[in-house]
């Protein structure tokens, strides 16, 4: 009961919140941190709530809002008007978020609750359906500046920008290897090798950090071993499901169809980690419901105990020196916006300390230290620092082609042209269909034969 309140506690905060920044009241981050430039380079701020983004906001909803309506369907009395109130709540926040596969999918999930519940009582499902249905309503008649803004981009673009064309790329890119895929996370670094010639013309210069659908993500990561991978969690699932109809009660359907509309909202986004511990937690709730009562009193054997106790220590440990790190960076970005480049180097090079191999931003930091000492000749002193920093970041970042280009304008700003084109050909060598690097190399040969 407990866990089901909490799911109902954390839907309607994360809702409330999400319903301040519509309304222009954030206390805690600023506008620019949920902001970004869309497919047609106009400025677009959704409500992201704690979730970072208008995405992330409408995936993590996509589960919560159903597991609410699950604990209304469980509670009685004020807990249950709660949940419901949760419930509604995260719906409209959905909606305010702008994410259509995350609305999609919880359309998706009311439907399998209906459907797997054809003949067992819906309490009060009408009610919801209706209040959710006078809050959709009156948002769109109310239509707050963030919602009308989505409206009017996807009018514009109705297909999801780049998705098409990413996922008839991907397809490609997934027959070269086709078995154990590329790796985890390195997606931005080999895909540009496979794309197609008409998606870098309709979108030139994008960076494609994901296929933006899961099950081609498992694909191009793991490669078929991760599409079985992924094939057995859905069987786990719907067995799940099954046994936990016999021990539990009728909110189990609410747990499934909450992952019923997790899978669809991301045919259209890769998992984001709010989202799929969410998911887990939904899958949890299921087996739990299926645990023998007799097994409750055995103990765990003391070396499982011990075993994660160091693993335990090792995360808290790893989670301490990665908050350390990025707290370090905050401080250099906001050095860096004061214009005082030598405290952000201060702080960049105590984030790398903290840091376990490499720093996250190491690019970014590279590249933004870059354009201010490029604007300033008293700043100019500071490339060394950048170009390390770029350098550093060909390795460890996701996208080397966008490090190696961070490499090239360091260069050519400390007028070594030569160095310059040789990284613009390198910037090539990984994306060879990038207008931008071809463009560049002309304009420098140009130069140095003047």
């Amino acid at each position: 009961t407990r866990l089901w309140r909490t799911c109902s506690i954390t839907c309607l905060t994360v809702a409330l919140y999400a319903f301040l920044q519509a309304a222009g009241l954030d206390p805690l981050f600023a506008k620019f941190l949920r902001s970004w430039p869309d497919a047609f380079e106009q400025l677009m701020i959704r409500p992201a709530s704690s979730l970072g983004s208008g995405a992330g906001l409408g995936l993590f909803l996509s589960v919560a809002v159903l597991l609410a309506f699950g604990a209304a369907d469980r509670d009685t009395g004020r807990w249950r008007t709660v949940s419901l109130v949760a419930g509604v709540c995260g719906t409209a926040a959905a909606v305010l978020s702008g994410t259509r596969s995350a609305i999609a999918g919880l359309v998706v999930g009311g439907v399998v609750v209906v459907l797997v519940r054809r003949r067992r009582r819906l309490p009060g499902f009408k009610h919801v359906v209706a209040w959710c249905g006078l809050v959709v309503v009156g948002l769109g008649l109310l239509a707050t500046g963030p919602l009308n803004q989505r409206i009017a981009q996807l009018k514009q673009d109705p297909y999801g920008a780049t998705r098409l064309l990413l996922w008839r790329d991907t397809l490609g890119m997934i027959r070269a290897s086709w078995m154990l895929g590329y790796g985890p996370e390195t997606f931005g670094g080999q895909f540009p090798r496979y794309q197609s010639q008409e998606l870098e013309d309709a979108y030139p210069s994008a960076y494609h950090e994901s296929p933006h659908n899961f099950v081609l993500e498992a694909l191009t990561s793991s490669g078929v071993l991760g599409l079985l991978v992924l094939g057995g969690a859905g069987a786990i699932v719907l067995v799940a499901w099954r046994r936990a109809r016999r021990f539990g009660g009728d909110e189990v359907d609410f747990a499934f169809a909450g992952l019923c509309s997790a899978f669809v909202a991301h045919q259209f986004f890769v998992f984001q980690i709010a989202p799929a511990a969410y998911a887990g937690f939904a899958l949890g709730l299921l087996v739990g419901y299926t645990a023998p009562h007799e097994d409750e009193d055995r103990r765990i054997p003391w070396g499982v105990v011990a075993v994660s106790r160091v693993i335990g220590l090792g995360l808290l440990v790893l989670a301490v020196r990665l908050v350390g790190s990025d707290w370090e960076m905050e401080r250099a970005r906001t050095a860096l916006a004061k214009r005082d480049a030598g405290r952000a180097i201060q702080h960049y090079l105590e984030a790398r300390e903290w840091a376990t191999k490499s720093v996250t931003g190491d690019l970014w930091f590279a590249r933004n230290l870059a354009a201010q000492a490029a604007r300033s000749p008293r700043e100019a002193q500071h490339l060394p620092v950048a170009l390390e920093a770029a350098l550093r970041a060909t390795v460890t970042a996701e996208d080397p082609q966008n490090a190696w280009k961070t490499v090239a304008f360091i260069r050519a700003a400390s007028g070594d042209i030569s160095g310059a084109v040789a990284a613009y050909q390198r910037c090539l060598n990984i994306a060879p269909r990038w207008r931008e690097p071809q463009e560049m190399i002309s304009r420098l040969r140009q130069l140095q034969s003047h």
